[in-house]
């Protein structure tokens, strides 16, 4: 880091570290080093007994004092511990002591939460998710809880890094907060291939608005030219993930795809290896065939190509994928997308038009009547899914959203953005509106709808410029890296002085965040 900040001892005798599967390459590396520098007991938690038997493999040193797994919820999951009055009263404490709704628990996990999903139906279903039933997750709720407690009591952790979606990731990161324990996960930060460590199950990065504060126009220049902001595309990791996705229609893919399902169900069955959900293969195999089936039907719809916008007054709306944590996880009080788009269209001031645009992997989830729904909307034009939504972003009077890369990459532009989503990173920004109710919206809209101040617009501009300059100065850029390969090698040793630089950088700022737990998540809904 270039700049000064409040920093705090770093005192890191006991450490847990989520074994998931991104950045896997990393785990271990990291915990090596984080042992020779601060001598810290590292525990590792994973998801069975194969993930343990891999992590064994990598850790030649012995770095790794304890293994803990947790696939035994999961094939717990139809037992009941209690009554369900008993569970009830039980699950309330829970919601009171920690500022986590279960509904939000549940949200955040594709199988016990995919009733939630209103716009992703299509999603394969599991075993998990065939068994789900609002008692039993209730249950589950308060055994999870239980389960951290008595973790967090006995191995006494001073940080945890990584967490995962699922109400398992939730409750942890929660109850951490509680307890005062700093959490830290590794992520892109939706520009290019800077990475920074989050610090709450929203991957909050506080010292971006710190910086964004302190910086002066002149400085942001400095480190974002003009040049980089007009060049701006999409996140190489995100590309070639884009590409697979633009050729999912074809019946090749299909096939290559559906071949690779099997065979990977097959070694599953041969070596017994239980997942979080364990999906149905012809479930999966089904969910391939209406991808391919709903493209081809999405296609045959009247979409606007990104030229017809040309001139128009238009807002701007990216569908999300559901169920998916950019959603469940990241925004619990309001993720309803077929919702934000009527709120929208119903507000918006004459002759101004609402742009919806499908992503490309959530094609094959939606319910059957989703997108003639949306034709029916007499102020909404729905775009071809190739269309490349932050071209159609520059051009737009607002872009809404819940969350994602693209209202980042709007907001440093300068296009006002208005967020759903209450936890985005970005939210402090003066042009990025989050909306807390319904009634905020009509009034919000009619201004953005109007305003072409040429001076404001040039402030906004400004204000982004200031806040990925920041993001930079905060993050770190990965771009020399094969991060986002699973099938690598172990982290080298610059890669792991890069992360542990970071990491570092980030405890020590912590501060407040880390000492209270006033970021816990608001256990009533906004007002929508």
């Amino acid at each position: 880091m270039q700049y000064h900040e409040e920093r705090h001892p770093v005192h890191l005798r006991s450490i847990v570290i989520w074994g998931y599967t991104n950045q896997q390459w990393l785990w271990v590396p990291l915990a090596r080093e984080l042992k020779r520098r601060h001598g810290a007991a590292i525990h590792l938690v994973t998801t069975n007994d194969a993930s343990v038997a891999f992590w064994k493999r990598q850790d030649v040193d012995g770095v790794i004092d304890s293994y803990t797994t947790v696939h035994h919820f999961f094939l717990a999951y139809g037992s009941v511990d209690e009554s369900e009055t008993v569970a009830y009263e039980r699950a309330r404490q829970h919601e009171t002591t920690y500022g986590l709704l279960a509904t939000d628990a549940l949200q955040a996990d594709r199988h016990l939460g995919r009733g939630f999903a209103a716009a992703g139906p299509g999603h394969a279903r599991s075993r998990l998710s065939d068994q789900a039933t609002y008692e039993r997750s209730i249950n589950f709720f308060n055994r999870a809880a239980k389960f951290w407690e008595e973790y967090f009591d006995r191995v006494a952790p001073s940080l945890i890094i990584g967490t995962t979606s699922s109400v398992l990731g939730k409750l942890c990161v929660a109850i951490a907060r509680h307890r005062r324990i700093p959490t830290r996960t590794l992520f892109l930060m939706y520009y290019q291939s800077y990475h920074g460590w989050g610090v709450d199950e929203y991957l909050a990065v506080p010292a971006i608005a710190s910086r964004y504060t302190v910086m002066s126009d002149a400085e942001a220049a400095a480190v974002v030219t003009d040049d980089a902001l007009a060049a701006m595309r999409r996140i190489p990791f995100t590309d070639a993930y884009y590409r697979s996705f633009a050729r999912q229609a074809s019946l090749r893919a299909l096939v290559k795809k559906a071949w690779i399902q099997i065979r990977h169900a097959v070694y599953r069955r041969v070596r017994g290896v239980v997942t979080m959900g364990n999906y149905h293969l012809g479930e999966q195999l089904r969910a391939l065939a209406r991808v391919r089936a709903d493209f081809h039907r999405l296609m045959r719809m009247p979409l606007a190509d990104a030229s017809a916008l040309a001139g128009m007054a238009y807002v701007f709306f990216p569908l999300h994928v559901e169920p998916e944590s950019s959603v469940g996880l990241m925004s619990p009080e309001m993720n309803e997308q077929l919702a934000c788009i009527e709120f929208l269209a119903k507000n918006l001031p004459a002759g101004v038009r609402l742009v919806v645009k499908e992503h490309l992997p959530a094609i094959g989830r939606r319910p059957r009547d989703f997108y003639a729904t949306l034709f029916d909307i007499p102020n909404v034009i729905m775009l071809s899914p190739y269309a490349y939504a932050l071209d159609v972003a520059r051009g737009a009077r607002a872009v809404a959203v819940i969350t994602g890369t693209l209202g980042l990459e709007s907001a440093v532009l300068g296009v006002p953005v208005i967020s759903f989503g209450l936890h985005n990173m970005y939210g402090f920004l003066p042009h990025v509106h989050v909306v807390e109710s319904w009634t905020a919206l009509r009034p919000l809209l009619a201004q953005l709808c109007v305003d072409h101040d040429a001076g404001a617009r040039t402030q906004r501009q400004r204000d982004g410029r200031r806040f990925l300059a920041a993001l930079q100065q905060v993050g770190f850029d990965f771009s020399w890296s094969d991060y986002a390969s699973k099938q690598r090698a172990p982290a080298t040793t610059r890669e792991v002085e890069a992360c542990y630089r970071s990491l570092l950088d980030s405890i020590e700022m912590g501060g407040a965040s880390d000492a209270c737990a006033d970021n816990a998540q608001r256990p009533v809904p906004i007002a929508l």
